[in-house]
């Protein structure tokens, strides 16, 4: 079953964007412009971030990526969510 990320512990997140820049620097891209990984600001509450994964993550490899985020708000799961 092929693994993927997915942002278990939002409510950990302060918006370091480490994990944003691993993914990026795995993608050998400068800049913010097609990432897989976005983290913004929650619009109700603008002290929260929200991550979001792109599917294609899968692509990169998985596990540097969760070990560079700082509060652990990222993990490996199955592909299916569970």
């Amino acid at each position: 079953m092929a693994k993927t990320i997915k942002a278990s512990y939002q409510s950990r997140c302060f918006g370091c964007e480490m994990c944003l820049m691993e993914c990026q620097r795995q993608m050998k891209k400068a800049g913010l412009e097609g990432s897989y990984i976005r983290v913004l600001r929650d619009a109700k509450n603008g002290l929260e971030f929200r991550v979001y994964v792109d599917p294609k993550i899968r692509e990169l490899n998985i596990d540097r990526i969760i070990k560079v985020c700082v509060r652990q708000v990222l993990e490996e799961v199955d592909e299916d969510g569970a």
